[in-house]
Order: structure tokens, then C-alpha cells, then sequence
């Protein structure tokens, strides 16, 4: 035996499904039903009139038990709003290109970041090319091409693009290839790309650094082998005129001019 969970739902399906009836002739209504036992499944109910003409003779309907799709879809939506707040964080973008038609499909995020519109996302695979830094741009497409021969799992790249302000901002880009046809030709691959700009300025800011620190340790001997040498000069001559003072035969004034030197 089943009931609605509440009078409002009741309600609201008794009216639902009369409107659509007498404006397309069926009624489709997504609804809740409680079983006895107090458990709620999710209903999606059909209903048919039994005359046209007249509504007062009642309806005939179906019901079929949708809950487990309707859980899916609830956790289908958290997981797209997850994976779309990570790539909010990350400024990152998921792609598809098509390579026979030459089109691409791109989330914002990425594209966002870099200051550009809705409207000027890149929409062909051409179009993305031509944001590419030209020193990359054939490397890029070897690396995919070499992915494609070999099968591998995935293709990895770091290449720059330029930004709305036209400055050259670095992106990591891992994809790979999901659909061939008949031939083995490759037809769709897929990945995402995100902004490492700031993680490539730590980088050279590292080496930069490794550098400084090694350019040290290469001054550093000849630092303490000049100091040495600044050193031992003058001692030299104070050792030199210390062997004199114990010159037996040396007079008072000597003596005296010798300390003063000292």
C-alpha cells in the first residue's frame, strides 16, 4: 500500500497530472510515494483518462519505480559540481577535439582565467593552435601524433599560450585519445589543461637561486686563498722584524725604530 508524504505532494500531483491531461491528453507527474514500512520511493506516474470528454469517469495510469535513477542523477549533479568547483580552483579546463571535424569542446575555466569572454573560448582545434607560442606549436602536435602511434596511456605536455593581454602564460595539458575509427585513425582525444604560470616563475626562481648558490661555492676558494695571501704578507714583515729585536748587536735607537715599524 502506498501514500504520499504529504497532503501538498498529494495535491500537487491530482492537478499536475489533470492540466497536462486536458492540454496534451496524458499527464506525466515525477512524485513520492511512502511505502507502508515508511520507506520513500521515487514514483514517475502516467496517467491516461478513461473518456476524453469526460474527466469525472476517472483516469487509468502506471507507475514505475524510478528511485535508483533519481539517486544516480542526485549524485551524478554532486559530482559534476565537485570536478566543476576543481577546476574553478585550479583554473583548469576539460577538452574534447574533434580531429575529423576539426571542431573542440572546452570548459570556461581555463579560458577565464587568461581574460577572455564566453564568446572568445577557442571553438576549433585551429583556433586554439593559433593561441599557441610558435617555438611549441609543432612539438605540441608531434607529441600527440607520437601518442597516437605508440598507443600509449596518456600524452603529456607544458607548452605557453598567449593570454587576452597577449603575455605568454604557461599550461599543462594531459590527454589522451579515446575514439578511432575503422582504420585505428585517431578521431577524439580528450584531457585537461590548467595554469602553471606561477609554478613555472618558482621554478626559475629555484634555478636561479641553485645558480647563485653554486657561482658562491665556485668564488668562495679563491675568496679565502686571496685572503690568505692579504694575510700572511703582513705577517711575514712583522716575523721579519721580530728576528731582528733578538739581534744581539742591535743598539737602543734601532731597537726602538723596529718596534715602532712592528
Amino acid at each position: 500500500m502506498f501514500f504520499y508524504p504529504t497532503q501538498e505532494e498529494n495535491d500537487y500531483v491530482g492537478n499536475e497530472k489533470y492540466r497536462q491531461i486536458r492540454k496534451y491528453g496524458t499527464g506525466t507527474v515525477e512524485t513520492r510515494w511512502k511505502k507502508k514500512n515508511g520507506e520513500i520511493i521515487n514514483i514517475l506516474l502516467s496517467s491516461t483518462p478513461i473518456d476524453v470528454n469526460d474527466l469525472s469517469k476517472g483516469v487509468t495510469f502506471s507507475a514505475l519505480d524510478i528511485t535508483q535513477k533519481t539517486k544516480s542523477e542526485v549524485q551524478l549533479r554532486k559530482s559534476e559540481e565537485r570536478l566543476k568547483l576543481s577546476l574553478n580552483v585550479s583554473h583548469a579546463t576539460v577538452y574534447e577535439d574533434n580531429w575529423k571535424t576539426g571542431k573542440m569542446f572546452s570548459t570556461p575555466q581555463l579560458y577565464y582565467s587568461l581574460g577572455f569572454s564566453e564568446s572568445e573560448i577557442p571553438r576549433t582545434i585551429n583556433q586554439f593552435l593559433a593561441m599557441v607560442h610558435p617555438d611549441v606549436k609543432k612539438k605540441l602536435m608531434d607529441g600527440y601524433n607520437e601518442h597516437n602511434r605508440t598507443k600509449s596511456k596518456s600524452h603529456f605536455a607544458e607548452f605557453r599560450i598567449k593570454d587576452n593581454s597577449d603575455k605568454w602564460r604557461w599550461i599543462e595539458s594531459i590527454g589522451k585519445i579515446t575514439a578511432r575509427n575503422k582504420k585505428g585513425e585517431p578521431l577524439k582525444p580528450i584531457g585537461v589543461s590548467r595554469d602553471i604560470n606561477e609554478r613555472k616563475k618558482f621554478e626559475q626562481e629555484i634555478i636561479l637561486a641553485k645558480d647563485r648558490a653554486e657561482e658562491s661555492d665556485l668564488l668562495k676558494p679563491a675568496f679565502l686563498a686571496n685572503m690568505s695571501h692579504e694575510i700572511r704578507t703582513p705577517i711575514n714583515g712583522i716575523l721579519g722584524f721580530t728576528q731582528l729585536l733578538k739581534e744581539p748587536d742591535l743598539d737602543g735607537n734601532e731597537y726602538k725604530r723596529s718596534v715602532d715599524i712592528i
